[in-house]
């Protein structure tokens, strides 16, 4: 009979300690909490988008080209998270990003249908998304000083774009076995040093595909680590003799950071 009494009391304090271990567990786990950013509050002119066209930027006078233009240098935000801007006021012209409504999979000119993303709304059926104009490299970025994991951002391309790649246009190809269009997104961290990149093919006809993003599409970026900004470029290979033919455009939509 002690026998029994020692073991049944040995498995009482077994019993203990694996509760209190796994309680303990439990009350030491941090909880993660994500934040979204779906462009839902930024405010959009009577034509469905923003370029920097507000003139909101800081003005600096340049020579471009032999000429001299005024560039409003500036950003829109969602959430904490802003995303550069460049707008040429003699031109009507911008790079970097916009913020758009507009969701035309028709029009193919570039000049008429520049902030459309091909897909019937944005990300998760939102009403706003970002659209960039690459011009070498654009970038979103949090406040100087802050870093943020960043787990995803959902990313298409624009009608444009995909209109090009598809039939070609005046100036880029059809896309035809072994091309390629590819956005390559690079982090840095809050003292400017990069953390690392992530590549995502817009299209792929290598080794006999013919992918053509055509829907919004996540893009993992926890491979990233902690980081201030990420910068956006763009390859192709359908390229000429002044730099790439396909037209620089990508939308991104919901892009997810931790807290």
């Amino acid at each position: 009979m002690k026998a029994i009494h020692f073991r049944f009391f040995y498995f009482l304090l077994a019993a203990a300690i694996v509760f209190n271990f796994s309680s303990c567990s439990k009350d030491n786990e941090e909880e993660v909490v994500s934040v979204t950013i779906d462009f839902e509050e930024v405010t959009l002119n009577p034509d469905g988008y923003w370029n920097g066209s507000d003139l909101s930027g800081n003005p600096k006078t340049e020579s471009l080209y032999g000429s001299d233009v005024t560039n409003y240098y500036g950003s829109f935000k969602s959430g904490i998270v802003y995303f550069e801007n460049k707008y040429t006021k003699e031109w009507f012209s911008w790079s970097g990003f916009a913020c758009s409504s507009l969701t035309d999979k028709k029009d193919a000119d570039i000049l008429t249908n520049q902030y459309s993303v091909y897909a019937n709304s944005g990300a998760n059926d939102s009403k706003k998304f970002a659209v960039a104009f690459v011009d070498g490299t654009s970038d979103f970025r949090f406040d100087a000083g802050i870093e943020k994991t960043v787990q995803s951002v959902m990313v298409n391309n624009s009608t444009c774009t995909y209109l090009a790649l598809k039939k070609g246009n005046d100036f880029s190809k059809t896309f035809e076995a072994g091309d390629w269009f590819k956005l390559t997104l690079t982090g840095y961290n809050a003292q400017g040093n990069k953390t690392g990149t992530k590549e995502f093919y817009l299209a792929d006809f290598q080794n006999g595909k013919t992918y053509i993003c055509s829907k919004w599409t996540k893009v993992e970026l926890s491979s990233l680590g902690k980081v201030n900004k990420i910068e956006i470029s763009l390859s192709s290979t359908d390229m000429g003799d002044y730099g790439m033919n396909t037209p620089a455009y990508v939308c991104l939509d919901d892009l997810v950071y931790i807290k």
